[in-house]
């Protein structure tokens, strides 16, 4: 769980799925996932995302309820709910990434116990 909302992970032996919801108004700040390629289902919400490329250009663009996203492996990106609603989305990460395991000791992440719910606030 972090300030901006919340992440799930299950890991494979080639890829991870997971389950982020983003709350209204916050953002997932620019990262990027050196040799990992991501892509991303939106199920409800939208977010505004940006990709930050190498040559200084940046691509900015919405996405809604029923669309995809794919991050070409390493590409800097960014993403904030725009909607009312939270924006919850399946992403899946080849090769499996740090998602599932290096940032569960980043000190502003909240482990939940199996079966605990986060809760939602809009700020």
């Amino acid at each position: 769980m972090w300030e901006w909302g919340t992440q799930q992970f299950v890991k494979g032996e080639n890829f991870s799925l997971g389950v982020t919801v983003i709350t209204p108004g916050q953002e997932h700040a620019e990262h990027n996932h050196p040799g990992v390629e991501e892509m991303f289902y939106v199920v409800s919400g939208k977010l505004a995302v940006n990709f930050y490329y190498d040559d200084g250009e940046k691509e900015s663009f919405e996405a809604p309820a029923d669309s995809w996203v794919h991050i070409p492996e390493g590409v800097r990106h960014d993403g904030k709910c725009i909607s009312v609603e939270p924006a919850k989305f399946l992403v899946i990460y080849s090769p499996a990434g740090p998602e599932t395991d290096q940032l569960r000791n980043v000190p502003e992440s909240t482990i939940l116990e199996p079966g605990e719910k986060p809760e939602y606030t809009a700020k």
